[in-house]
């Protein structure tokens, strides 16, 4: 197709009419003009409306026989008419852009070991990701009534509000979140919650825009470490990691060694050779860094 073309050899002419490509003599001896006569078509007007990653948009009205050559007042509405297609485009690639990060962000926060609630400025509930709806649907130690997060056990409400309040500050206020203890009608463990405000002009949720972030720990679902990553990041041996493991999770090396069931003197040598290649000297330390890889390595949950 010669219009075709002609835009592509011309990308620097926005805007293309017949009289800038062919005469009408060579008009009546092309293929494409004579497929467009069988319609009833004869002229055109056309321009290039933008780029994305994976097209070159292009836009092209027909004219009739009759109506003739474009006149300059409508190449003038044309061009109009071709930014609003431009920015038609560069809202539909932002919202398909958008929907792609929303997505992700989705995925992401549904392999963090915590659950985690984000609330709007009212400090209603937006959105939950797996863990949250696990921990609402036990129901033991917080529910959703009216939208927001409530405690169980109400003598502990007042210190929830407080923290959730303190990250939802009106704007020019310092917002500061901060932590509490959530308390459990079943009498286990607390759950622990840290409230953060979200930074201004963050998306993080595509089309959501929470203010405030709510994460709830349970001490109670203490995450194993996993025997690859161990070996991976230290070349600790399959027994050294399995010691390590049962130790950051609160086994002395007494129980540790009865719970792999080795005597305490060949776990007492493993942890030595573990703190050689962990870098670390005290069995605390290495509890805090093994914690913190689990905290990191953790999946979404089971079941």
């Amino acid at each position: 197709c010669p219009r075709i073309a002609f835009g592509q050899q011309h990308a620097d002419i926005p805007i293309h009419y017949d009289w800038m490509i062919l005469s009408e003599s060579e008009m009546d001896r092309d293929a494409t003009y004579e497929w467009f006569g069988k319609h009833g078509l004869r002229y055109y007007v056309a321009g290039w409306i933008g780029e994305t990653d994976g097209h070159r948009a292009y836009m092209s009205l027909q004219r009739s026989r009759r109506q003739g050559h474009v006149a300059p007042e409508q190449v003038e509405q044309f061009a109009l008419v071709v930014q609003h297609m431009a920015q038609a485009l560069s809202l539909a690639v932002k919202l398909g852009t958008l929907e792609q990060q929303c997505r992700f962000n989705l995925e992401v926060i549904d392999t963090r070991p915590q659950a985690i609630f984000a609330l709007d400025g009212a400090g209603k509930v937006l959105l939950t990701n797996a863990r949250a709806d696990r921990l609402l649907s036990a129901g033991d130690g917080l529910v959703v009534f009216n939208g927001r997060l409530q405690c169980r056990l109400g003598s502990e409400q007042a210190s929830l509000d407080r923290v959730i309040n303190a990250a939802l500050e009106p704007e020019g206020a310092e917002a500061r979140g901060g932590w509490t203890r959530i308390g459990r009608a079943s009498g286990r463990l607390a759950l622990v919650a840290f409230v953060a405000p979200v930074v201004p002009g963050e998306q993080l949720l595509g089309s959501f825009h929470p203010k405030a972030l709510v994460f709830v720990s349970d001490p109670a679902e203490v995450s194993s470490i996993d025997d690859q990553a161990l070996h991976d990041l230290f070349d600790l041996t399959l027994a050294e990691a399995r010691l390590a493991s049962a130790l950051s999770q609160g086994h002395s090396i007494e129980s540790a060694a009865a719970l792999l069931g080795v005597r305490p003197a060949t776990a007492r040598s493993e942890l030595k050779s573990v703190f050689r290649k962990t870098g670390v000297n005290r069995q605390q330390d290495l509890v805090r860094l093994l914690t913190s890889i689990s905290a990191m390595s953790s999946g979404p949950p089971r079941g």
